[in-house]
């Protein structure tokens, strides 16, 4: 793969509306790795079906890669993903799943990721099966690898028995990067790197992703404004220059929590909030409204981010930067926080993209 930038997203209607409003051409500078989890659940429904979910990343990815995911998480999870990973016949249900998307989806490339069952009874069996119909299908296969999971060598035992002369795309997922954690994080993703090269060799491509936004602002910021360093950034150099001979590719969430909170219930409101990221920090401002409307107070702090030095005007032809320029002159573009994370994400992954083009 070409791309030097991979975005690791959860299909949340945030994350879609940021992408959407991402221009064309700089959706073809990253690649995403798409985690399909279930849609956010509407009043008296149970199911939330993945194929809207589906038709949204059909509609956003057309004619370029993708790499595709399901969620492991319970709570982004329902009965529809769940059978994604039955494991029987060598995960034939997933296997399934991929070809009609394969079918359907209308991308230059599909890259499938490995997914597991720890509960199979007959599991070493039924994942090497999964393993060997993957690799003898698809030209690159993905493996998520979450940092802290040390047991991956033994599935890389098994990859390595079916790879052949396809490829293995090995995704270390740091999840949330604390700012006095990144440096360990980092020696241990350099570890683990230098061990994988070693028994896959030029059969492997790295990536590298995780996140310093934190889940709650409130617990590492002040009450008003503040910043705090893109860690995910710090770390992935760190690799980069202990590890000069090995590709690692940077990844990151474009600026959002590995852990959603589409089920909170926000009763007593919310305290109006901007974030904006710079290509190496995020830094906000925000104000509690008082008496006023959520749309009267976004416009001041709209004021106050605008007038703020380190706010992007020369990122050109951004729809979040536009949103809160228009914010500030007192227009309404949105007065929910899922709209604001929607314009933060945006602003992050086009600061992304050109930071890493100009290292190139």
């Amino acid at each position: 793969m070409n791309n030097n930038y991979y975005l690791l997203f959860k299909t949340g209607d945030s994350e879609f509306k940021a992408i959407d409003a991402t221009s064309p051409n700089n959706r073809k500078s990253f690649m995403p790795i798409v985690e399909l989890t279930r849609g956010r659940k509407l009043r008296g429904q149970d199911l939330t079906p993945i194929q809207n979910r589906l038709d949204k990343v059909y509609k956003l990815f057309k004619g370029l890669p993708v790499c595709l995911d399901v969620t492991s998480s319970e709570r982004l999870s329902n009965p529809e993903i769940l059978s994604l990973y039955n494991p029987e016949n060598g995960y034939a249900s997933w296997i399934d799943f991929l070809n009609d998307v394969a079918k359907e989806s209308g991308f230059s490339k599909l890259v499938p990721c490995i997914i597991a069952n720890y509960n199979d009874n007959n599991y070493l069996a039924n994942y090497s099966k999964q393993i060997e119909l993957l690799f003898s299908q698809y030209d690159i296969v993905a493996y998520r690898n979450p940092l802290a999971d040390e047991g991956c060598y033994e599935d890389v035992d098994v990859i390595n028995r079916f790879i052949g002369s396809q490829k293995l795309m090995f995704i270390i997922d740091c999840g949330y990067v604390p700012s006095g954690a990144w440096v360990n994080f980092a020696e241990k993703a350099i570890t683990r790197i230098s061990n994988i090269d070693r028994i896959l060799g030029d059969k492997v491509e790295f990536v590298v992703c995780g996140t310093s936004f934190p889940n709650n602002i409130s617990e590492i910021g002040k009450d008003d404004e503040d910043s705090f360093g893109l860690f995910e950034v710090n770390l992935h150099q760190k690799v980069v220059t202990t590890l000069p001979d090995i590709k690692v590719i940077y990844g990151d969430y474009g600026s959002i929590n590995p852990i959603r909170n589409d089920n909170i219930v926000m009763a007593r409101g919310w305290i109006p909030r901007i974030d904006v990221p710079t290509k190496v920090e995020i830094f906000y401002k925000r104000e509690r409204r008082g008496d006023n409307s959520y749309s009267d107070t976004y416009s001041r702090v709209a004021r106050k981010i605008i007038r703020d030095g380190r706010f992007p005007n020369n990122l050109t032809n951004n729809w979040g930067v536009e949103q809160i320029n228009n914010c500030a002159k007192g227009a309404s573009p949105g007065s929910n926080p899922s709209f604001w994370i929607a314009v933060r994400m945006n602003i992050h992954i086009q600061q992304q993209i050109e930071r890493l083009s100009a290292k190139k």
